[in-house]
Formats: structure tokens, sequence, C-alpha cells
């Protein structure tokens, strides 16, 4: 056998480079055990131990002078099994860096911890401190550190997936350090945290033990202390002229109101009034609820604290400028957050706003040709005025309501989903009103075991919000093929713990670790779209309804790049929504308000959808024939969320596989 072949073998490792003297060396001597032994002692005495990319030559040679005298076929053999265990170690070693930084997270985020039924942290609680953001950071740098020690080109097809969406992870954290000073001081505001959702932290939390209720009393016992951490680092945020806009936190007061009026039906007592309690705590019982209850007592006296310092502290401090254009650098600032919301690094506001525009013009004539088919004549807003004093198109009976969306699931979406996907996951989804006043829907993932099902929140306080042509769009958006089945792929698959979790939080960014909101949101937007394809909108009134929600999607490129890289006040904005889209007034004034607290969460939605039907295009092209859509959706679905030039990536990847399978 030739000896070129060694060389040839050892390329896809990086090292040709290093091994073409050796190779030219070893054509010119007898192949022997001795030649070969001869060579070895040369290029010890010679050679450094380590190449400049990390090859490390001893080992090589010893992988050689373990087999003797052998044929080239044995040698060649050796050497594959030599790479083979340099791509096995750094394996091992991508899996440990990847499982210790999850493993940091979850410690250093026990709320969130417990939400994914890891337990070991439930008697403790985030901390707010704003002096621990320059030690999370340095932790990052150091995790990052290690990762870059690891040579890419050594990790298999998933490791290496991995590694990226890591490493954009970490450096995504790392460079968003230099905000720390603006949105992470504002801790508080309408959309997030517990006054959203106070039963959440019950619903998750397990009640099984005499050690759970322990865990969980002693957690609540700590809130005060949370709570004054918070309140410390929203003064800095006034210290700084950080705030956010009134209309981020003026619900805030009425939401403490609410949960406070009644302090025997507080959230957090309920699991100790359950009978399952008396048979887990026995005599202990009702010691146990006493120390409850002093821990809720002193718990509401430190929401009422909030309450005050809200009122009469924050709101008189709060930014006067709609967006956070009225900052200083906040222009500036906001680019870096649409970055981080659409992990797109070269997007500008500019070009959001435009895309923005372009995409209300088009989804605009599509609403003229449901009209025309409808025989509707006026202008669309015309049209949008008939449907809103149309009352056949509200259902006021909030039971009704509910069945109304399980029905949409369970018999029109879930037949239909296996020609367009492969390797369905079976975990279950239901359908809840949403426990606080506040945005139309919303998903919350379940376990990967199914023992908690996934919830899709429904605010059915607001009928006119949720009218039934608009239904079908929003449950394909939030359940299947939307957030539901893109979050099961992701639990049942062998991904890595950090790339199947990842916190959603919204208010730090982009000093946060990055959750791939356009992907998330993209995906959902798309399933919109491919509900479509197959054949979910039943009639010309459910399709306008998924024509006023893509409609609506776009519009808020438009509004979000004025709001905060413009200028455009909120008047402003709520008339461009008003102009084209369903909204009623006070619909209008709360997705504003949403938008003014979340600078650029909204355009993750349609900039994401555009990239997805631009990978999908692409593959289309260069497969022809050989495109299968189920197997498209399962390349994006089984690999996790990503940064969309890893998706790239992985879609390429996919294209050139199925090409070589046909060949």
């Amino acid at each position: 056998m030739h000896v070129q072949a060694v060389s040839d073998e050892l390329t896809i490792y990086g090292v040709k480079r290093q091994m073409t003297c050796y190779c030219s060396l070893l054509l010119k001597i007898k192949i022997t055990f001795i030649g070969l032994l001869t060579v070895m002692v040369i290029l010890l005495l010679f050679y450094p131990s380590t190449s400049e990319d990390g090859f490390h030559y001893p080992d090589f040679h010893v992988s050689f002078g373990t087999n003797g005298t052998a044929p080239m076929t044995d040698l060649k053999i050796s050497v594959y099994n030599y790479t083979e265990k340099i791509k096995k170690d750094a394996n091992r070693q991508m899996d440990k860096i990847t499982s210790d930084y999850f493993n940091w997270r979850l410690e250093t985020e026990p709320e969130w911890s417990t939400t994914l039924g890891v337990h070991r942290y439930n008697d403790k609680l985030e901390s707010w401190n704003y002096r621990d953001f320059e030690t999370r950071k340095n932790k990052a740098q150091r995790f990052l550190e290690q990762l870059l020690s690891i040579k890419k080109e050594d990790l298999d097809k998933t490791h290496s997936v991995s590694y990226d969406i890591l490493k954009d992870v970490l450096t995504t954290y790392i460079d968003g350090y230099r905000w720390w000073k603006f949105h992470p001081l504002n801790p508080f505001n309408f959309l997030e945290g517990f006054l959203t959702n106070p039963k959440e932290l019950v619903d998750v939390t397990p009640f099984e033990t005499h050690a759970d209720y322990l865990n969980f009393i002693v957690r609540i016992e700590k809130m005060p202390r949370q709570y004054d951490e918070m309140m410390e680092t929203a003064r800095l945020a006034i210290k700084y002229n950080h705030t956010l806009n009134n209309v981020s936190v003026n619900r805030i007061p009425r939401q403490i109101d609410e949960l406070t009026a009644n302090k025997s039906s507080f959230p957090f007592i309920e699991p100790f009034l359950q009978d399952k309690a008396a048979f887990v705590l026995g005599n202990t019982l009702q010691h146990m609820t006493e120390r409850m209850k002093t821990a809720i007592k002193k718990f509401i006296l430190k929401l009422k604290a909030v309450k005050l310092f809200i009122k009469n502290l924050y709101m008189p401090h709060t930014r006067k400028s709609w967006g956070i254009h009225g900052w200083k650098n906040g222009k500036q600032n906001y680019i870096h957050i649409l970055r981080w919301h659409t992990s797109l690094t070269n997007i500008t506001p500019e070009e959001v706003h435009q895309k923005g525009l372009d995409e209300v013009d088009r989804i605009y004539q599509d609403i003229l040709k449901v009209m025309s088919r409808l025989g509707i004549q006026g202008t669309v807003q015309d049209f949008f005025t008939v449907l809103k004093k149309n009352s056949s198109f509200l259902i006021m009976e909030p039971e009704g309501a509910l069945q109304r969306f399980r029905e949409i699931i369970f018999d029109r979406i879930l037949p239909e989903l296996p020609k367009y996907f492969k390797n369905i996951p079976n975990l279950p989804i239901v359908v809840k009103n949403t426990p606080q006043d506040g945005i139309g829907g919303e998903y919350k993932h379940g376990s990967e075991d199914g023992a908690r099902p996934g919830i899709f929140y429904v605010n059915i306080r607001r009928p006119e919000n949720n009218p039934t042509y608009s239904m079908a769009a929003l449950t394909i958006h939030e359940t299947v093929p939307g957030h539901h089945l893109a979050e099961s792929y992701s639990l049942v698959s062998d991904l890595p713990p950090f790339r199947k979790y990842m916190n959603w939080r919204v208010i730090s960014a982009p000093f946060y670790f990055p959750f791939y909101n356009s992907y998330l949101e993209g995906w959902a937007l798309y399933a919109e779209y491919l509900g479509e394809e197959m054949g979910l909108y039943r009639d010309d009134f459910e399709l306008m309804g998924r024509y006023i929600e893509e409609m609506f999607r776009a519009c808020r490129l438009v509004v979000d790049t004025g709001l905060h890289y413009f200028g455009w006040d909120r008047q402003r904005a709520i008339e461009y929504l008003l102009n084209y889209t369903s909204y009623t007034v006070e619909g209008s004034m709360i997705e504003i308000d949403r938008y003014i607290t979340w600078p650029g969460q909204a355009c993750g939605y349609k900039i994401g959808e555009l990239k997805i039907k631009e990978l999908r295009k692409k593959a289309e092209q260069e497969l022809g024939h050989l495109f299968d859509l189920s197997e498209f959706h399962y390349t994006i679905l089984s690999n996790g969320p990503m940064p969309f030039y890893t998706l790239e990536n992985v879609i390429n990847i996919w294209i050139s596989e199925v090409i070589s399978r046909k060949l």
C-alpha cells in the first residue's frame, strides 16, 4: 500500500502539512519496523512535540510503534484508531464543558431549574444583586476559554453544532455585559416575573415528601430579600437614568393589589390545604402550615413595599421617551438588542423597518384578494370594522372559547400532522385561561417525560381580542405545528440539556444568554404559513384571520423600530396598528406597551419566518425532486434552537448528505 494513504487519512484532521515531510521520508527507505523506528527517532530529536494547531506528535508516533513490524494496511488502521480516539476525547471534553455550563446556569437560576424538573435547588432563589453581574460574566469567560481550547475539527457532527451554539451563547452574553447598566437594572415590568403568573411556582414544584414542603417554605421565606435586591437594582437604573417608560410598570400596583387582596387564598398556601399534605406531613402539618402562613404574610408586606416603591420612587423617574432612543447611547443599545433577538449579526434597524413596510404591502394585497372572493366592497379597514361589529365571531362564554381552541388542536390539526412531519413526539398539550390579564396567548413547555403537559394559555377575559376567525392561526402558532411541536422535538431529542432548555427572559437583553427568539418565534409564524399549505384554515374568514395575524407581525417590524430607533411616539404606533390590523384600540394599546417594554422582541417573528422560508427555498432549488418537506422540518426541529448562521450550516450539510445518498 502506498504511504501517501496515511497522509490522506490524516488530512481530515488538519495535519497534512506536518505529515508531508514524514511521508516523503518514508518513501525513500524500506518500509519496515526498523525503518519506521529510525524515522521516529529523528522526528523526536528534531521536531517539537506539538504542532502550532495542537497536533501531538509523540502520541501519533506511538500509534505506529505499538504495532511492531506490520503491513501498511494495519498501520493505516492504527492511524484511523488514533484519530477516532482524538475525536472521542474531544467529544468527551465538549460534553463536560456543556454539562458544567448548564449546571452552573441551573445553580444560578434556581426557579428556572425547578420548572425544568431539576429540584436540587428548590430551597433557593436567583440573586438579583447587580454586584453579581461581573462575577457571572467572568464565569462565562472561563467557560469560553475552555471551549476554545478544543479543536472543532476533532468533534463529530453533533458536537460540532453544539460547539458553535455554545460559543455563540457565551460570546453574546460576554459582549452584552457592556450594556449591564441598561435593561438588566430594571427587574420590574408588567410582562415578566412572578406577578404575571403567581401560581406557576406552585404548579412546577413537587409536593411528594416532607423535604419538598420544607424546601418550598424556605424558598418563600427568602422572597422578601430577593425583592429587596430587585428594588436596590432598580434604584441604580434611576441613578443612571436608564429606567423603563411609565407604561411598562404602571400596571404593577394593580397586579399587587389583586394578588394580595385575600391572603387566605394566596397561591402559596394551596399545597398545604390539600388532603395530600396531611398524608405527607402527618403530625407536622399544623406547624408547617403556620410557618408557610408566616412566610406569606412577610412576603405580602414586601409586595406592598414594592408597590410603594414603584408608585412613589420609580414611576416619577420613568423614561420620558417612549423608545430607548431617548437614553444616552440608546440607539446603539437597540441595535445590539435587535441582533440579540434575531441572531443576525449585521442586521440594522433601517433594514428591519423596510422589510416591515414591504411585508405590510404584500399582505395587504392578500387580504384584498380574500375580500374579493367574499364579495366585500370597500377598504381593508372597512372590512375590519364589519368584523369587529359582528358579534357572531365572539365566544363570550369562557369555557366555550377554551373548548373551541381544543377542538382546533385535536380534531383538526393533529390528524394532518403526519403528512408534513416525521417522528412526531407524543407529548401532551392542554389549554388554560391566562392567570393574569395581558397578551392574547402564550405557550409554556412541559416536561420531557410528559408528566407535566405543555400549556397553551389563552386570555379569554377579552373575547374581542380572540375572535373565532383568528383562533386557528393563534392555535397553530402556539401549539402544533408551532411552539408545542418545536419544543417537543427538542425535549425528546438526545441533544445536550443546554440546547434543549433555554430560559425565556427578555428584559435583560442584550446582557443575557440568548434563547434564539427569532428561531422560536420565526418557526411559529412559519407554522401559520404552513397551516395554509396543510389546509387547516376552513374558510376565507379563517384565512383572513391568518393574514390578519401575519400583517400584525409585519407591522411589528415597523412600529418596534419606529418606537425605539426612529423616535415614534406611542400614539403614532397605535394608529399604525389600527390602520393595518383588526386590533381594537384597547388591544393595540396593550401590544404597543409590550413593544415599549420589550424592545426588539416582537421583530423576531417575521424576521425568523422569512429566514426559514429562505432556507426552505434554497433546499427546494438545490434538491429538486429529492426535496422532502418532512425531512426539512425534522432537520430544523430535531436540532433545537440555534443562531441562524448555524442553522444555515446545518441545512447545507443536510442538503449535501441528501445529494450524496442519491449518487
